[in-house]
């Protein structure tokens, strides 16, 4: 696929310094390949979408939190804000792209999903009523796969695409051991167990671009558009492919995990390689600078330890909380939202 340029929104040139330089002017994105180990390496980004209400007042326990490493020591940080047309600040290395501007359907989308009228509310009220729900959080949790969809859409194929939900926190840079393990998968993040039946754990998720990936996010977009719900229409929203939501979770189930059903099968790509982050077993990370943060991660699902990547090369050898904690449960947009914290969402 050619090289496609982002719709920039800011004349600032944003210079981070790590594995990768990007620099952005106008309309143009360019990625610089860093040598590591004597081994030239496609650049990374790490990528996150959030509010400006929550970004300035939140940073405990986020990317901003001041105890973590510094985002610009690790990689380049894009931000697909909602700030539609009006005056943004971002933080500092950090490198804004209009969430909202850069993927136009997604305004149509989120005002049909709210309207009374719309045709994909009323077809949702019949046939996927929890996608309506706080449990789904669908006009919010699309945002994330849009702005996954658009980062996978317009990088140079290699690229390392890294998810990063604003409730992470990056505790040390990447380095050739995480490279290593990405680099033999299409996608990979926290998975929960068994695969085959439970939902990821999507706070990480890192892709490396290419035609193959480009396709999955292009369907995952599909999936939130009809898809899901043609599924539920079809099969049930309780059926063979389990309870079905527009939760991204789910939606990544569909698309990532291996189906028994022929029902969920026609969104499985059986071609992609998958990898899993292990989360699990702390006990193997005492005296690590994340240990503390580690012990308390709550899966509610049995979680991979490191050790099983020597039985199973699809399982990360390393723990992702060297790289990422994720500090789930009461620190994130979804959970302000709930609160009713007054975030900005113009």
């Amino acid at each position: 696929m050619p090289w496609r340029m982002l719709p920039m929104l800011t004349t600032r040139a944003c210079l981070v310094t790590a594995l990768c330089l990007v620099q952005l002017r106008g309309d143009l994105l360019r990625t610089i390949q860093l040598c590591e180990n004597n081994t030239w390496v496609p650049a990374v980004i790490g990528i996150t979408s959030a509010p400006a209400g929550f970004i300035h007042r939140r940073h405990r326990f986020t990317l901003w939190d001041k105890r973590a490493t510094k985002l610009s020591t690790s990689m380049p940080l894009l931000l697909y804000h909602e700030e539609r047309g009006g005056p943004f600040e971002p933080p500092a290395s950090v490198c804004p792209v209009d969430l909202f501007r850069s993927e136009p359907w997604l305004k149509d989308y989120v005002r049909e999903l709210t309207s009374e009228a719309g045709i994909l509310r009323k077809n949702m009220s019949r046939y996927l009523p929890i996608a309506l729900t706080h449990a789904s959080s669908t006009p919010f949790l699309v945002r994330k796969v849009a702005a996954i969809r658009h980062a996978v859409n317009h990088v140079p194929d290699g690229t390392v695409v890294v998810w990063l939900d604003v409730d992470v926190m990056v505790m040390s840079p990447l380095d050739s051991e995480f490279f290593g393990f990405v680099r033999q998968h299409d996608i990979m993040t926290i998975g929960r167990l068994p695969i085959v039946s439970t939902d990821p754990e999507t706070g990480v998720v890192a892709i490396v671009a290419s035609a193959r990936t480009r396709r999955m996010m292009n369907r995952a977009v599909d999936l939130y558009k009809w898809g899901m719900v043609d599924t539920a229409a079809r099969f049930g929203a309780h059926g063979d492919c389990g309870s079905l939501s527009l939760n991204d979770i789910s939606v990544f189930k569909m698309l990532i995990s291996p189906a028994k059903s022929p029902a969920c099968r026609e969104w499985h790509d059986s071609q992609l390689s998958v990898g899993w982050f292990a989360v699990g077993c702390p006990e193997y990370e005492r005296g690590t600078r994340w240990y503390q943060y580690q012990k308390r991660y709550e899966a509610n699902h049995p979680v991979y330890c490191k050790t099983e990547s020597k039985h199973n090369q699809n399982v990360s050898p390393f723990n992702l909380f060297k790289y990422f904690a994720h500090m789930k449960g009461g620190n994130g947009v979804m959970t302000a939202r709930l609160r009713g914290d007054s975030l900005s969402t113009a």
